[in-house]
């Protein structure tokens, strides 16, 4: 993700969890991380037409003594199990890792991300410290690295498999945040969720680190979005949001097509702490 920087053509960046793919063994796919040392990184860049991309400051993603967070998955019940890039060798599991995707930068200098593990927020200094993260509900992560606090609602814990918060938008107000599961939530199972177009939007104040709202966003149909995706509804996805004025713009996609839309969420129907939050 990025966020425009103070600067003209100057961007703060978050990188991924670092290289990761699948190979294909006995069973199912198995998810491996050449580089399992790899540390998510906030970077600062210089973005000039013509000119290749400026790497102005780098800041790793650490724990509070600071040590590294890696990109490793975090949950043998929850995640992919990784694997070395063989796809042989299992790696041990890092309850403070983070796969990184959203960022924003507040007024006093501090960031926020969105990770799609739990999926959770992260408060992170400026420095690059996490400072905190918000997971769902009754989610635990023993011998975390930093602060964990389940002020989520539980019903995000049940995301797809690779499918969590992927967006984050910062609201006019400076002190609001916006995300969205990138897919719909697996409720009342996986199968139900790969045919649904019912995303999720949470509203989260920075202050207390608890949600203030949350909506149901629909998706498009993938028919008509990409025919080339033969109906398959699971490839659509929300990957990125930001404001615009008093409107929130989303980025839907599959693979082969991009689409932004204008949102207005005055009106919209708040179902926190609703029959469907659950």
């Amino acid at each position: 993700d990025l966020f425009p920087a103070a600067a003209p053509d100057e961007y703060w960046m978050v990188t991924d969890r670092g290289p990761n793919g699948q190979v294909k063994l006995k069973g199912p796919n198995r998810r491996t991380f050449p580089v399992p040392q790899f540390d998510p990184l906030i970077l600062r860049v210089r973005a000039q037409a013509g000119a290749p991309l400026t790497i102005l400051q780098v800041i790793p993603v650490t724990t509070t003594d600071g040590s590294p967070v890696s990109g490793l998955p975090n949950d043998a019940a929850r995640d992919e199990p990784p694997y070395d890039w063989t796809g042989n060798t299992k790696l041990p599991l890092n309850p403070s890792g983070l796969d990184t995707e959203g960022l924003v930068r507040t007024p006093n200098g501090e960031f926020w991300l969105a990770e799609e593990y739990s999926p959770s927020l992260l408060h992170v200094s400026a420095t690059g410290t996490v400072l905190g993260r918000l997971v769902p509900e009754g989610l635990t992560l023993p011998g975390a690295g930093y602060p964990i606090t389940d002020s989520l609602p539980a019903v995000f814990a049940d995301r797809q498999g690779n499918r969590g918060f992927e967006s984050l938008a910062l609201g006019p107000d400076g002190t609001t945040l916006y995300t969205a599961v990138q897919s719909p939530l697996a409720i009342p199972d996986a199968k139900t969720g790969k045919t649904s177009r019912a995303v999720r939007v949470l509203a989260v104040t920075t202050a207390t680190g608890r949600p203030t709202a949350e909506y149901i966003y629909p998706l498009e149909d993938v028919a008509s979005f990409d025919p080339g995706a033969q109906g398959d509804q699971s490839q659509m996805k929300v990957s990125a949001m930001a404001w615009s004025g008093d409107q929130l713009v989303v980025d839907e996609r599959t693979d082969a097509v991009t689409k932004l839309y204008l949102v207005r969420l005055s009106g919209a129907t708040n179902i926190l702490g609703g029959e469907l939050d659950n």
